[in-house]
């Protein structure tokens, strides 16, 4: 049951990997020309629009599980919040890898790793005991949060080791998308029985998302010639 989960949240990952492709070498680029502000200003633009995807998907999982599987893997919905919030996490922390890989410092992935694969075993190993499966979409989605954390520190340093003293990311700002992103997530599984409810959320966030499109395709062109 919870690799349909898993499964289903995977479609994000994949638009993340793709999107990654595209910034990765615009990132690299934006470094070498010590063009930080640009860097600064697209990843904070991408952040919403990912927020807002899986906040898109987030909202009719239960539908999409209903329609692809049968009523035995219903239950799968409550894992894929969690596990499809992860996705947003681990676009923030390859943001930082970026420039991590960029200056050559990529003993710190293996630290980084290290210290969240060890974190997701011991929390799996206790949260399944007390609340079963379930709680492994929620391990994740914490392992992921301290994946980030660990690389923004790491980021700190490389850049300090550099003498670099304009910041390539807003953290301020990611932070608080952050924050609002996980509270948005949270109340979205309250409401994952009132139908109606979500269809309503998910009419509001397409309006807003057509009503911006123009600015959307903007951004994802500018991102394709400059680099």
């Amino acid at each position: 049951i919870y690799s349909v989960a898993y499964s289903l949240a995977s479609v994000i990952t994949i638009f993340q990997s793709s999107v990654e492709q595209v910034l990765q070498p615009y990132r690299f680029q934006k470094l070498e020309e010590k063009n930080y502000k640009a860097i600064f200003v697209t990843t904070n633009q991408i952040l919403i629009v990912f927020a807002v995807i899986i906040l898109l998907f987030v909202v009719m999982a239960p539908e999409v599980i209903r329609l692809l599987f049968s009523q035995d893997y219903y239950e799968a919905r409550w894992t894929i919040p969690a596990v499809s919030a992860s996705v947003f996490f681990m676009f923030i922390y390859t943001c930082f890898v970026n420039v991590e890989a960029y200056f050559e410092k990529t003993k710190y992935v293996m630290a980084a790793s290290s210290i969240c694969a060890i974190t997701n075993i011991i929390l799996n190993y206790i949260g399944i005991k007390i609340y079963g499966y379930i709680v492994c979409g929620y391990t994740t989605l914490f392992s992921y949060i301290l994946f980030a954390i660990l690389h923004y520190f790491f980021l700190r340093r490389v850049l300090s080791e550099e003498k670099i003293n304009e910041a390539p990311y807003d953290i301020k700002f990611i932070l608080m998308t952050s924050i609002i992103f996980l509270a948005l997530i949270l109340g979205l599984v309250a409401i994952y029985d009132y139908f109606y409810v979500r269809i309503i959320i998910f009419s509001l966030i397409v309006f807003i998302a057509v009503i911006n499109r123009k600015r959307l395709i903007c951004l994802f062109r500018n991102i394709n010639k400059k680099y």
